[in-house]
């Protein structure tokens, strides 16, 4: 019998606990593990209940700096995203 695993890697959050409505907040996407290629830029306007403001590269180049306004009060979650071809 042979059993196989599958690895992947995710990109990695970084965000506030908390972002008040109609208030910006910064948030980052990376990929962590250094044998992945680098993320490219998201392509979307939109992360479910956040405007997308500006996107800037990170400084070692594995993800972005994401500053996004919560465009509804409550609890959010970041639907699956565009992220291109890899």
């Amino acid at each position: 019998m042979t059993f196989g695993w599958c690895l992947s890697a995710a990109p990695v959050w970084k965000a506030p606990a908390e972002i008040p409505f109609g208030q910006l907040a910064v948030l980052e996407l990376r990929e962590d593990d250094p044998a992945l290629p680098a993320l490219p830029r998201p392509a979307e306007e939109k992360l479910g209940p956040f405007a997308l403001r500006s996107v800037e590269p990170l400084s070692d180049g594995r993800g972005w700096r994401l500053t996004v306004q919560a465009l509804r009060p409550g609890m959010a979650i970041i639907p699956a995203m565009d992220l291109g071809d890899t």
